[in-house]
């Protein structure tokens, strides 16, 4: 199972658009996910009562991104680019996480901003995942507002260039997945 994070809360969001995008191509080629979107499930602040104890965390929504993250085969992380970093819900959902959450998980990142220097909020992301212990894919999705067009149901990813990028950071996250989840497996406590 792949746990993609939307780390925007703004109704209308590219953030989430390019994540749908994702979720899209992963159920076209059969892969299991669960899909936090911040905005829906909203974490609080994080408690230093609790670092590195999110099981026994008082609330049931940080139990469960904990219990989806630690179980997960890969983490997608996707952020709106708020004063050239990440957001601060997505920060919050971090705080509430460990290393072993992420320990050789393969982590995708994506992020959206006005330009392509977008990408400072991925560089970013990476200094915090290699802290988590995860690894950071090589490849990451920036876009910008030039590659969603408008519709009813708010922004869609779709100029093909987003798209050919989109394609490629998810066959690289699949294929970091198969390749890490040997590792996993034995990190992994047994049940019982």
């Amino acid at each position: 199972m792949i746990l993609l994070i939307t780390g925007s809360i703004r109704a209308g969001s590219e953030t989430r658009a390019a994540v749908e995008a994702l979720a899209r191509v992963l159920q076209r080629r059969e892969v299991a996910f669960d899909h936090w979107d911040l905005r829906a499930r909203p974490l609080p602040i994080a408690d230093p009562e609790y670092h590195e104890r999110a099981d026994v965390h008082p609330d049931a929504a940080v139990r469960e991104i904990a219990a989806l993250a630690r179980g997960a085969s890969a983490v997608v992380l996707a952020t709106p680019v708020y004063h050239n970093s990440f957001s601060g819900v997505l920060k919050t959902c971090l705080d509430h996480l460990s290393i072993p959450d992420f320990a050789y998980k393969p982590v995708g990142l994506i992020a959206h901003g006005d330009n392509l220097s977008a990408v400072q909020a991925c560089d970013q992301l990476r200094i915090v995942v290699r802290a988590l212990h995860g690894l950071a894919l090589p490849i990451q999705l920036v876009t910008t507002p030039d590659d969603f067009t408008s519709s009813d149901g708010g922004p869609r990813l779709a100029a093909e260039a987003a798209l050919q990028r989109l394609d490629r950071f998810a066959l690289d996250l699949l294929l970091y997945a198969r390749l890490s989840e040997p590792v996993l497996r034995r990190a992994r406590p047994k049940a019982g």
